[in-house]
């Protein structure tokens, strides 16, 4: 799949701002510092979040935000029931696949937990 991105987007990641890129990670600062400073990132405020209707919304909602800073997601069902998701630090065009099989809620965890920097 990156390769394919690769070629389709003429190797430039057509995110403006990317968040691997452009958001300083300081691993050793607390854990809530670093998910305030991704949710920032991402634009999403907590209010935002509480006014969403569904699990289905919150999903879309956050790969949106994802998608619009650099990072592919893609979702399939994986052979694996075992596996929700997995990621692929690349520079250029990171990824992060979801399982498609698992519920909707587990997915957003999946979703985020993946978006952790290498």
């Amino acid at each position: 799949m990156q390769l394919n991105l690769e070629e389709l987007c003429e190797g430039v990641n057509p995110a403006r701002r990317q968040l691997l890129r452009d958001l300083p990670f300081n691993i050793s600062a607390p854990v809530t510092e670093l998910a305030e400073s991704v949710r920032e990132f991402l634009k999403i405020e907590l209010n935002t979040q509480l006014q969403w209707k569904s699990n289905e919304q919150a999903l879309k909602a956050w790969r949106s935000a994802i998608e619009e800073c650099g990072i592919f997601v893609f979702k399939d069902a994986f052979k694996l029931k075992a596996i929700s998701g997995f990621c692929l630090y690349d520079e250029r065009f990171p990824l992060i696949y979801v399982n498609n099989s698992r519920p909707v809620t587990p997915s957003i965890f999946t979703l985020l937990h993946e978006l952790a920097p290498p």
